[in-house]
């Protein structure tokens, strides 16, 4: 992800924004969800 597509998402989670290249997702939301669990966030 480019530090403009990281800027433009602002604190938006993956149910409203994904990065755009397909291969990517399955990492995106492995990642975010760790880092929820990780610092015990809330996720919905």
């Amino acid at each position: 992800m480019t530090a403009r597509t990281n800027r433009s998402k602002a604190d938006q989670d993956p149910s409203t924004s994904m990065p755009p290249l397909l291969d990517a997702h399955c990492r995106y939301i492995g990642e975010w969800t760790a880092t929820k669990l990780r610092w015990g966030l809330t996720a919905d």
